[in-house]
């Protein structure tokens, strides 16, 4: 897929994970911010179902950005307050100027 540089008009957050002492012996997660960067967001699923007498909805999404080589998905992209896991990061080709992922929101890790 093409994009041009005029197409990334949405600010997301990409978050990661780190790990930190809780002062009583343990670690505790938490998520912090890794950067800031405008990206083309687009749906590509939606869907809701029923489980534990609540209707539960989940979505996809396409989110696209300029190239990076320090994003994976064990981190999190937040967009519009809604945090996404990334399911998947396309194959990254030799001097591609964007990056593809596929987000999933309301879906557990």
């Amino acid at each position: 897929m093409s994009f041009r540089a005029g197409e990334l008009t949405e600010l997301i957050i990409i978050r990661e994970e780190v790990i930190s002492p809780d002062g009583a012996g343990g670690e505790s997660v938490i998520w912090q911010n890794l950067v800031k960067l405008y990206a083309h967001v687009r749906p590509l699923t939606g869907r809701e179902s029923q489980g534990s007498d609540r209707t539960e909805a989940t979505a996809g999404y396409l989110v696209v950005f300029r190239a990076r080589t320090d994003i994976t998905e064990k981190n999190k992209v937040v967009w519009r307050t809604r945090e996404m896991n990334i399911r998947f990061v396309r194959d990254r080709k030799p001097r591609s100027l964007y990056l593809e992922l596929e987000c999933d929101r309301g879906v557990a890790i």
